[in-house]
């Protein structure tokens, strides 16, 4: 049997904590977490229904119950599991506050006490606007031309994925699938491997290599300044992109952002004084992997070391040069930490046919098979075990409810902004 013939059977018989379109976790998730979750009046509904729904207490009672058998230690992560699955803002938020609490943030406050009090200025210095009546005049023009994106702007404050912000466009070659760590709610993430697209951007030189506040922030208000304060030759204000990308080569080490496409062709040249530069971005392979928070020195080690990791047990993919990791950063300033949006990534090439080994493209021992063919059968004796008549009485619930339902639901969605279209056409496949 194949690694993917085995896969396909657990998925079709291991039960899992996967998400219903209208699960009591996703309408809790519009309700109270999710900034596009609708107005008051579907905010409200939704939290009722999560409250209601008879899964609810169900669900609760038995993460309860694995923490009295197994004990806080080894129960937390199944409990975690069947109360914030993994799809849900809370389970994001549960993960990106561990990492951000428990490593990240101790690291910046490090970082920060080791600085002098001429590094502190010159901290104050990297990370404050240069010229903040500058920066405000730049956001009056844009309340003016679109007050609507300011406030979708504003919100992105509280989006992993900011929006309407542009950003380099590329085609997904390959997702890597991480594994499951032991005792922990984390997950080895997906690796992704992309092709990216040739694209112009502005780039300045940074003093080092390093992840530090005042490092990054000196190269951040450079580009800034060129493309937001409209300090170039021509004056021109253009609206930011995302990621900024901070690369070491042979030559130093830089930071960089996309330029508009609309000025792409005709970018204004940088200022005379200016240490901001013109560069072309060649369509490039390159692997990537995701995490939440900020990026420290030891974050950004892990990250690798973690992509790296991936990349061997996939086997599929060289990297060219371990030296020129670059790092993504995607969110403004003022994001929550927790749901900031980084990226590792390195260049990667496909290996020739003679280059994988037979051991790296999936073949699983009798062993390996035989074990994960007895938990496949376990998980499924364990499903007989449960309440038959889950999926009837559901259906039987939703038969009793009554029909003008629907009427009263389509009424209200035409009364509400045109998000909650989108969460009420969720909530309409409940009845349907």
């Amino acid at each position: 049997m194949t690694k993917f013939q085995l896969a396909l059977l657990s998925i079709l018989l291991t039960p899992s904590y996967a998400l219903r379109a209208n699960s009591w976790q996703k309408r809790l998730d519009r309700a109270l977490l999710d900034v596009d979750g609708g107005g008051p009046e579907s905010r409200i509904r939704n939290l009722q229904r999560a409250l209601g729904d008879r899964y609810f207490r169900k669900d609760v009672t038995k993460a309860f119950k694995v923490v009295q058998d197994k004990g806080f230690g080894k129960g937390h992560p199944e409990f975690i599991d069947i109360l914030w699955p993994r799809g849900t803002f809370a389970r994001s938020d549960i993960e990106g506050l561990q990492g951000f609490v428990t490593k990240q943030l101790p690291e910046r406050w490090e970082e920060i006490q080791a600085y002098g009090t001429n590094d502190l200025n010159d901290l104050r210095n990297s990370v404050s606007s240069p010229e903040p009546n500058a920066v405000l005049s730049s956001l009056v023009d844009s309340l003016r031309d679109r007050p609507e994106r300011v406030v979708t702007l504003a919100q992105n404050a509280l989006r992993s994925t900011p929006l309407e912000v542009e950003t380099p466009s590329y085609e997904v070659l390959k997702a890597i699938v991480g594994d499951e760590n032991a005792g922990t709610v984390l997950t080895e993430p997906t690796v992704e491997v992309r092709r990216y697209d040739a694209y112009r951007a502005a780039s300045c030189e940074v003093k080092s290599n390093s992840y530090s506040l005042d490092n990054m922030g000196a190269g951040l208000n450079r580009l800034f300044s060129y493309m937001v304060l409209g300090e170039n030759a021509d004056k021109q204000i253009m609206e930011m992109t995302a990621p900024f990308s901070m690369q070491s080569t042979g030559y130093g080490t830089t930071m960089s952002v996309k330029l508009p496409s609309r000025y792409a062709e005709s970018a204004p040249e940088p200022s005379i004084d200016s240490t901001v530069r013109i560069m072309e971005v060649p369509e490039t392979t390159t692997a990537t992997l995701s995490f939440p928070g900020i990026c420290t020195n030891a974050e950004i080690e892990r990250q690798t070391e973690a992509l790296l990791r991936g990349l061997e047990k996939d086997g599929t993919f060289e990297v060219v040069s371990r030296s020129s990791v670059a790092v993504l950063q995607y969110n403004a300033p003022g994001t929550m930490p927790w749901r900031r949006k980084n990226e590792i990534g390195v260049p990667v090439v496909e290996k020739r046919a003679e280059q994988i080994d037979e051991t790296e493209v999936g073949i699983v021992s009798a062993d390996d098979e035989q074990e994960l063919l007895n938990d496949i059968v376990a998980e499924a004796v364990e499903v007989e075990k449960e309440e038959p008549n889950d999926v009837v009485a559901e259906a039987v619930e939703a038969e009793k409810e009554e029909p003008n339902d629907i009427i009263v639901e389509t009424v209200e969605v035409e009364k509400e902004e045109s998000t909650d279209i989108v969460v009420e056409s969720e909530d309409e496949e409940e009845f349907m």
